[in-house]
């Protein structure tokens, strides 16, 4: 299986290929009234408006100064939503090559993660309401 790794600074998390739908470079979010953490605002994603969440706010990492090196993960929509994560950075990696690097002592910690476990019931119900805010 082709995996997503989004490289954080103690850890990288590994988000299954199939679950992202494009890594794009990233753009500055439009903030939105009532937005808050870990929530940036929307994006314009092929004609549509999508919710970017920062990756490392989610999971209660520090922040990482901007680089040239930041993307957008859009993610396969669940109900018809897309939602996208802004990421310090990312590379491509194989189930193989995830099991090297966690048996390596040299390199970052690597945890697989699922959709579920970054967009938590509650998270899509904010885009949602996000995205309803923008439309009315």
């Amino acid at each position: 299986m082709l995996w997503i790794l989004a490289e954080l600074m103690q850890e990288s998390l590994a988000i299954p290929g199939t679950d992202v739908l494009e890594v794009v470079p990233a753009i500055a979010p439009s903030s939105i009234a009532g937005c808050r953490s870990p929530w940036l605002g929307v994006i314009s994603y092929r004609g549509d408006i999508v919710p970017v969440m920062d990756l490392g706010e989610r999971f209660g990492i520090p922040p990482v100064s901007s680089s040239m090196r930041q993307r957008i993960l859009v993610m396969r929509p669940h109900d018809g939503i897309k939602v996208a994560l802004k990421v310090p950075s990312v590379r491509a990696l194989t189930d193989d090559e995830i099991r090297v690097a966690q048996e390596s002592q040299h390199s970052p910690m690597i945890r697989r993660i699922t959709c579920c476990e970054i967009f938590a019931d509650t998270y899509y119900q904010i885009a949602e309401s996000m995205l309803k805010g923008i439309q009315s």
